[in-house]
């Protein structure tokens, strides 16, 4: 059930912002930070309810930062290894 839960909140992350987001570090850990806050917020105000979705939630964006991050890494491993190539080559020769 929990991954099924994180699971629907990607993709409707992905329908209201595009599936490959293209955010800074910072930018997710000031989403992160926000949805953390409102996870503490139901804490406080004792809504159980809210606490799990907010979680739910927390979950999702971390995944989302993960995803974005593993993207930029293998974008600027592949480009640093084709500054080595010779012109015209892409690299895959036998």
């Amino acid at each position: 059930m929990i991954n099924s839960d994180i699971g629907k909140e990607l993709l409707r992350q992905d329908e209201k912002w595009g599936k490959n987001r293209n955010i800074d570090p910072y930018g997710w850990l000031v989403i992160l930070g926000e949805e953390y806050g409102e996870a503490c917020k139901a804490t406080l105000e004792g809504n159980k309810d809210e606490y799990r979705q907010e979680l739910i939630h927390v979950a999702a964006v971390a995944i989302s930062a993960l995803e974005c991050f593993d993207r930029k890494e293998k974008r600027r491993k592949t480009a640093r290894r084709r500054a080595y190539l010779p012109t015209g080559s892409d690299g895959d020769e036998e």
